[in-house]
């Protein structure tokens, strides 16, 4: 079973454990089993930035290395419920 599905069967059991309770009770519920499990949202922006006062040959060496990460499915995400919300 891979993450996902494990992921998937915590939030079945969480619907079944929570049924006739308030849905913002269960919408809670599933948020934070979802937070615990490490769960991110996906979002949009840019590599980090290279440092305007690199040298050249630095500036070189960074661009190859975003150059990897994009390769590597570099992604920016953050967490699904912000410090000090629930």
């Amino acid at each position: 079973m891979n993450k996902q599905d494990k992921i998937m069967a915590g939030v079945d059991k969480i619907m079944l454990d929570t049924i006739g309770d308030d849905e913002g009770v269960i919408a809670r519920d599933i948020m934070g089993y979802l937070q615990s499990q490490g769960v991110v949202i996906k979002v949009k922006g840019e590599l980090p930035l290279i440092p305007k006062w690199w040298t050249k040959k630095s500036i070189n060496c960074a661009e190859l290395v975003q150059q990897d990460m994009i390769k590597a499915g570099y992604t920016l995400t953050e967490p699904l419920i912000k410090a000090g919300k629930k």
